[in-house]
């Protein structure tokens, strides 16, 4: 589990080192005009951040509500070619299913097809340890009136070769 969780956050961070240069996303976020006391603030509902690789697609899709992060959705799809050992590839992700199941406010789902296997893992941000947070990137510097700010989530992933947009 571990090992995958790992191997994953390691190419979100590393997804840079693709031959193929990425342009950066320019999000198109509405301020909040309604409230001229924030005037920071979005309207925004999600914000969208991928990565690509040769064998590998990292997106993660954090919830918002007025610009804090509320909970993250992680979806890895890692396409099946000839080079791929998928019965490896299947009992890793069950292994890590099995031991992320069991941590509060995870839930952790595999999709198989015949070109591609799926796994989605949902994060509730108020639940989940400080252990897996870490592991995530998200730490307590990232946080404003004690929730994760979108912002500097999102400068962090854009900073580790992410595109980010909010919707």
């Amino acid at each position: 589990m571990k090992k995958i969780l790992c191997m994953s956050l390691a190419l979100l961070l590393v997804a840079g080192c693709s031959t193929k240069p990425k342009p950066e996303a320019t999000p198109e976020v509405t301020p909040d005009t309604t409230n001229p006391a924030t005037p920071n603030e979005t309207k925004a509902t999600a914000m969208v951040c991928g990565v690509n690789s040769s064998n590998e697609t990292i997106t993660s899709t954090f919830k918002l509500e007025n610009g804090k992060i509320t909970s993250l959705e992680q979806s890895i799809t890692y396409a099946i070619d000839a080079d791929t050992d998928v019965e490896s590839l299947k009992k890793s992700l069950e292994d890590d299913k099995a031991t992320m199941s069991s941590e509060k406010g995870i839930t952790y789902n595999i999709e198989e097809t015949e070109k591609e296997i799926m796994t989605t893992i949902t994060y509730d941000l108020n639940e989940v340890s400080e252990t897996i947070l870490t592991t995530l990137g998200l730490t307590e510097d990232m946080k404003v009136d004690g929730s994760f700010d979108a912002s500097k989530v999102r400068e962090f992933m854009i900073s580790n070769n992410a595109m980010c947009q909010e919707f």
